[in-house]
């Protein structure tokens, strides 16, 4: 069971670098002028979907003290 534990923590792990990288490309993109319609086309995702990474890239500009 403790492994199992162990498996799932690491899975978790990866998919939250997973999501922060996307959020990041997601955000540069916006960036560069892409329209959202055509990044979440790109990525197969609903709108909706990027506009959550683009809200998760800022959080994490904030928690940074970056600035965008």
């Amino acid at each position: 069971m403790n492994r199992l534990s162990e498996v799932f923590y690491e899975h978790e792990e990866f998919r939250r670098r997973h999501e922060r990288a996307s959020a990041v490309a997601v955000a540069g993109l916006l960036r560069l002028g892409e329209p959202v319609g055509d990044v979440a086309a790109l990525l197969g995702v609903d709108v909706g979907r990027v506009r959550a990474l683009k809200s998760l890239a800022q959080q994490q500009v904030e928690a940074n003290g970056m600035k965008t």
